[in-house]
């Protein structure tokens, strides 16, 4: 159990500070990021950003390995809505993520007890963070805000305890991922591109078959004319 849980690695990512709970030894590194490459959730220099981190996790030994990405509540909008019906459910939640200034909006929604947890963030920022962290070696199978780890979550930044918290719940966790497709190396995204490889040679079978008829019907229809 604590080797499937210590196997994961942690990012934690902030407006202006990327933290790793990634390395051989187990401790917490971190990295500032200026407002020259990443400004208000927007990339402003993409390479500069890449050669930044993949200089920075060069030196320190992190490894390839699954991880979890957690996004800063400076890094996200959220509200809490409490619609009486779908019409005022729909109607709040165009609202709020209409306000959301990108224009590629990352966007989930979180059940609560009481109401609903809507969540956005900058699309573009968090699929280019992927794409360079997957060059750095890391494989992201999930991308959380920082809302839904609870108290944990409102903590300024990563430390042990709350890494220690993300891995031990990553069964549950990943269920709370938001939707970044393919760039965040989902288990669901690699099973649908092995999905149809399984079936096309069924559909070479089939077209094969129609041929074959096809050849049948003028072939006879071609014996009759002659009958």
């Amino acid at each position: 159990m604590f080797g499937a849980q210590s196997s994961w690695k942690v990012v934690y990512v902030d407006r202006n500070r990327l933290q790793f709970d990634a390395t051989d030894t187990g401790s917490i590194v971190s990295i500032d990021v200026p407002p020259t490459l990443v400004r208000d959730i927007s990339v402003i220099d993409r390479a500069g950003l890449e050669k930044l981190i993949l200089t920075f996790l060069s030196g320190k030994k992190t490894g390839a390995g699954r991880a979890a990405v957690v996004l800063a509540e400076s890094m996200c909008f959220f509200t809490v809505i409490h619609p009486a019906d779908d019409m005022q459910k729909e109607a709040a939640m165009q609202q709020f993520f209409d306000t959301v200034p990108f224009v590629s909006v990352l966007k989930k929604v979180y059940p609560q007890e009481n109401g609903l947890l809507l969540t956005a963030s900058n699309r573009e920022f968090v699929e280019t963070l992927l794409s360079i962290l997957a060059r750095a070696g890391f494989d992201v199978a999930c991308v959380l805000p920082a809302s839904v780890l609870g108290q944990m979550g409102s903590r300024r930044w990563l430390d042990g305890q709350m890494s220690a918290y993300v891995r031990k719940n990553m069964p549950y966790l990943r269920g709370l991922t938001m939707d970044v497709g393919e760039q965040a190396g989902l288990a669901t995204g690699k099973a649908e591109t092995e999905g149809p490889k399984q079936t096309r040679p069924w559909l070479v079978m089939t077209f094969v078959g129609l041929v074959i008829l096809l050849i049948i019907l003028v072939f006879m229809r071609s014996l009759f004319k002659f009958i």
